[in-house]
């Protein structure tokens, strides 16, 4: 059956659209049926399951509907879409002279994982789809430039460096770390070390495990050094500057105590109680002088004692 759609000249004048958005609006639309085709304007007919759109008698847009999907051709290029027994996109060709794309799509318990494109039938990249309390987000593997690790995926697109840092928490975070370039050097061993530059014109270092761990960072003369034990948990940080370091230990994700020394010799202690109470001792010379009990705030003080 034939079916002609009136002509789109008076909705096109009253649409501040571009052409482009316009045809593909008036893919959805259905104007009512004309006796003949004008060959004036934007203009559109449906034989069985083909919809053609005109403009001034010249075919630029056709889509026809098939028993998994459509096909959609528009100048020299075609796209086809296959639908699964569910309704979801399997896949997405898209062919022009010399040129193949496939999105091939990839469902886990009913939600979209993957996403595999592949370009005159090499592998060019994947999207991984990762599963958050707030929803999904795409983070893109596979491509020359990218490198996954435990923690973060990163990767180009169109010239720009893009990062996904997603935590155990379900927190995934995007960044755009074109301007400025945060640089990465990745060793044989999966280890990488970042080098980010800082709004005061220094740069921030900070080497990764090849299992995602922070193992050092830095940042000008001030250097921290972190450690786990076999489970992967942190249980003491280091840090120094000059003549200035601080160690804290850690059970349990949380911090339990800390030492602050100075020119070798310790100044004062810190202990984290479970109560969120923070008990700190000071020394003199490096013999204890004071005991200060601590609101959790660390700043609000509750007792004082001399030692």
């Amino acid at each position: 059956m034939i079916k002609r759609i009136l002509p789109f000249l008076i909705i096109l004048a009253s649409l501040p659209c571009s052409a482009s958005a316009f045809v593909s609006n008036a893919l959805g639309q259905n104007l009512g049926e004309l006796d003949a085709l004008t060959h004036s304007g934007y203009e559109g007919e449906s034989v069985d399951d083909c919809t053609t759109i005109y403009l001034d008698g010249e075919v630029i847009r056709k889509r026809c509907e098939t028993d998994d999907g459509y096909t959609i051709s528009y100048g020299d290029t075609v796209e086809n879409v296959t639908l699964n027994d569910n309704g979801e996109r399997r896949e997405w060709r898209l062919e022009t002279p010399g040129r193949e794309e496939i999105h091939t799509y990839f469902y886990e318990n009913g939600h979209l994982s993957s996403v595999s494109i592949s370009v005159n039938g090499n592998l060019e990249r994947r999207v991984v789809y990762l599963e958050t309390p707030s929803g999904s987000i795409a983070g893109i593997t596979g491509t020359r430039d990218a490198y996954v690790s435990p923690s973060f995926y990163l990767f180009e697109s169109d010239g720009e460096t893009i990062k996904f840092s997603y935590h155990s928490d379900g927190l995934v975070l995007r960044e755009n770390l074109s301007d400025p370039s945060t640089e990465y050097e990745i060793e044989e061993d999966g280890s990488w070390k970042e080098s980010e530059p800082l709004p005061d014109g220094s740069i921030r270092e900070r080497i990764f495990s090849g299992s995602g761990q922070l193992i050092e960072e830095r940042i000008g003369d001030s250097v921290t050094v972190y450690e786990y034990n076999d489970e992967g948990d942190l249980i003491k940080s280091s840090s120094e500057n000059g003549d200035e370091s601080t160690v804290s230990y850690y059970e349990d994700g949380r911090i339990v105590s800390s030492e602050y020394i100075s020119g070798g010799v310790t100044t004062r202690e810190r202990n984290y109680l479970d109560n969120g109470e923070i008990e700190e001792i000071r020394y003199r010379n490096g013999k204890p002088e004071y005991s200060i009990l601590f609101e959790g705030d660390g700043v609000r003080v509750k007792e004082i004692h001399r030692l």
